[in-house]
Protein backbone atom coordinates (compact mmCIF):
# COMPACT_ATOMS: atom_id res chain seq x y z
CA UNK A 1 0.00 0.00 0.00
CA UNK A 2 1.20 3.51 -0.81
CA UNK A 3 -0.14 6.96 -0.08
CA UNK A 4 0.89 10.59 -0.24
CA UNK A 5 -0.43 13.86 1.13
CA UNK A 6 -0.56 16.94 -1.04
CA UNK A 7 -1.58 20.54 -0.37
CA UNK A 8 -5.24 21.34 -1.01
CA UNK A 9 -4.45 23.68 -3.90
CA UNK A 10 -2.14 21.18 -5.68
CA UNK A 11 -3.34 18.81 -8.35
CA UNK A 12 -3.07 15.15 -7.31
CA UNK A 13 -2.17 13.66 -10.69
CA UNK A 14 1.64 14.22 -10.47
CA UNK A 15 1.59 12.37 -7.14
CA UNK A 16 -0.35 9.51 -8.72
CA UNK A 17 2.41 8.82 -11.25
CA UNK A 18 5.06 8.94 -8.49
CA UNK A 19 3.08 6.48 -6.36
CA UNK A 20 2.59 4.16 -9.31
CA UNK A 21 6.28 4.24 -10.21
CA UNK A 22 7.49 3.33 -6.72
CA UNK A 23 5.55 0.06 -6.69
CA UNK A 24 7.52 -3.08 -7.68
CA UNK A 25 4.46 -4.58 -9.45
CA UNK A 26 1.36 -3.06 -11.04
CA UNK A 27 -1.50 -2.63 -8.55
CA UNK A 28 -4.52 -4.90 -8.71
CA UNK A 29 -6.83 -2.14 -7.50
CA UNK A 30 -6.53 1.63 -7.36
CA UNK A 31 -8.80 3.59 -5.03
CA UNK A 32 -8.68 7.37 -5.43
CA UNK A 33 -10.83 10.46 -5.66
CA UNK A 34 -11.82 12.51 -8.70
CA UNK A 35 -8.52 14.41 -8.68
CA UNK A 36 -6.97 11.37 -10.32
CA UNK A 37 -9.64 11.13 -13.01
CA UNK A 38 -7.52 11.39 -16.14
CA UNK A 39 -8.04 9.33 -19.28
CA UNK A 40 -4.26 9.04 -19.79
CA UNK A 41 -3.71 7.92 -16.18
CA UNK A 42 -6.38 5.23 -16.55
CA UNK A 43 -4.76 4.02 -19.77
CA UNK A 44 -1.32 3.95 -18.12
CA UNK A 45 -2.65 1.79 -15.30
Amino acid sequence: MSFTLSPGQAHELPSAYALRDERPHPPTYVVCDRGYASHKFREDL
